[in-house]
């Protein structure tokens, strides 16, 4: 009995020293409900329509970041519950949505940690989004949907 107790004790103490750990615990908690109501935004964005072809690559069905895509801007690859950026990669735990911007609650990782970050993105038309940010309003970027070959 006694060495289950710490067995217990353990975990518990391991998921409060890992903030990490604590998230994805939270968001599992949510259900990672991102759902179909983020569908219109699912494709390849670029921030320039016509350098697709030089911020990502293709190889059979999956699309990655090619190596010196910065050079040519920047892009978002959404699909499911991914969103990845050439700096990092994030899960969508939760999406609210607010007739044409939708707020995608997600944790994210890269080199050096790992965070929950909120990515707010507006839908323009089909083609177009703008990742916008609600806490400094004048700051947007626009993104453009890649053809799929």
């Amino acid at each position: 009995m006694e060495v289950r107790f710490m067995k217990i004790v353990r975990a518990k103490l391991f998921v409060f020293r890992k903030p990490h750990v604590l998230c994805l615990l939270t968001l599992a908690a949510f259900g990672f409900s991102a759902s179909a109501n983020a569908a219109g935004i699912y494709g390849v964005w670029a921030s320039e329509a016509s350098s697709c072809d030089k911020i990502f690559t293709r190889k059979g069905n999956q699309t990655s970041f090619a190596t010196d895509s910065d050079s040519y801007g920047s892009g978002l690859i959404i699909e499911g519950k991914r969103i990845t950026g050439k700096m990092g990669r994030c899960v969508i735990g939760n999406v609210k949505r607010e007739r044409n911007t939708f707020h995608l609650f997600s944790l994210c990782a890269s080199d050096i940690s790992e965070e929950p970050l909120q990515v707010s993105l507006r839908l323009i038309s089909e083609n177009k989004i703008t990742r916008i940010f609600p806490d400094i309003p004048e700051m947007e970027t626009e993104y453009f949907r890649c053809p799929s070959k």
